[in-house]
């Protein structure tokens, strides 16, 4: 998925240099961001070719081993308890009759890049998130504005917005949400109360107010460790965190640098700009789930594929290394894999060799 990622990156760099468009807006009240991210994605591709399934529970994994994940499940699924990375064991407990569906790269490579080439009617200044979201600059919406009331420039937005899903719909026959805010973090907490194939826009004035309602596990970067963090200094919304007068205890907690981002998040700011063409520092191919050499030959095949994917992917960008770092697994003595086909508690070791370039 990380491939498909990058060519849609790709695809919107060459869009965006052709148009020589000026850059994205800056986060604030001359800026609307809106952020699209298509619903229970994996699955929604796989029932294309299935449609009798649209009403049972199902779920996308590489296996239905009990150690499998789960990678993505739709809404009759999560109404009985599962969730994306839960391990198979513990869904069928959950939902016994859950079905189990594959994944179709070649499909979600395809519908990925009508969605992109969709957008890119509207605007070339887009930031690809991953192959089932992304964020554009609609700021020219703005500009229009000024000729109309509010009230008819919140209709026309989204009158336009809800087109533009229509749209994704019936090309790709999946559903996405768009939210719409006036910074990428905005956007993105709209999106997830637009859940499920929804529109939610928010104004500037009710940031504050929205986010209140919600716990910290909304905010970006907020997993599960950072979560009890917050929570065992009593701060388990983004209102507790936002009106926190215990700083210098979140500070000792989670470190400066975090504290302040989740104070400016829980505030509604995010200087974060939208980034349409991001700086290519180095290229890098990992594969780390379903290997297993039995023999030195089978190792020395597996990295000979490994190097020329890794030539090819460096030539198809036309850059070239002064720097090559080799990332080995090692498997921890007397550790379990648990993971079906997974690697299991390893310690990385890192090898790195640098380049003599004759001129």
């Amino acid at each position: 998925m990380g491939q498909i990622k990058h060519d849609l990156q790709d695809l919107v760099a060459f869009h965006y240099l052709e148009a020589n468009q000026p850059p994205p807006h800056s986060p604030g009240a001359n800026c609307l961001y809106a952020h699209i991210d298509m619903d229970c994605y994996f699955v929604q591709v796989a029932l294309l070719t299935r449609p009798e399934l649209r009403d049972r529970p199902c779920a996308v994994a590489s296996s239905d081993s009990p150690h499998s994940e789960v990678s993505s499940c739709n809404y009759v699924a999560r109404s009985r308890g599962v969730t994306k990375g839960v391990w198979m064991g513990r869904a069928k407990e959950l939902c016994p009759d859950l079905v189990i569906l594959p994944y179709e790269s070649d499909r979600i490579r395809e519908i990925s890049r009508k969605v992109v080439s969709i957008v890119l009617e509207v605007t070339p200044l887009i930031e690809i998130g991953s192959c089932d979201e992304l964020y554009c600059d609609l700021s020219v919406f703005l500009g229009e504005g000024s000729f109309m009331s509010k009230l008819e420039w919140i209709k026309s937005f989204l009158l336009f917005v809800w087109h533009c899903r229509k749209q994704i719909e019936t090309q790709t026959g999946c559903s996405c949400s768009i939210g719409a805010g006036h910074n990428l973090l905005m956007s993105r907490i709209a999106t997830k109360l637009a859940k499920p194939n929804g529109i939610v826009y928010i104004p500037m004035n009710e940031s504050k107010n929205r986010l209140d309602e919600s716990g910290v596990e909304i905010l970006p970067g907020v997993g599960h460790v950072l979560k009890s963090q917050l929570s065992d200094i009593g701060i388990r919304t983004c209102q507790e965190l936002r009106v926190c007068d215990r700083k210098e205890l979140l500070t000792r907690t989670v470190g400066p640098k975090t504290a302040s981002t989740l104070i400016q998040f829980a505030n509604g700011v995010d200087s974060r700009l939208l980034s349409v063409v991001s700086e290519l520092k180095s290229v890098s191919i990992q594969l780390s789930y379903g290997v297993r050499c039995s023999n030195r030959n089978d190792v020395l095949r597996y990295l000979r594929s490994l190097c020329s994917l890794l030539a090819d992917k460096a030539a198809a960008r036309k850059v070239q290394g002064s720097k090559l770092v080799l990332k080995l697994y090692k498997k921890i003595s007397g550790s379990t894999t648990v993971k079906h086909l997974g690697h299991g508690p390893v310690d990385i070791l890192r090898f790195p060799f640098s380049f003599l370039h004759s001129r």
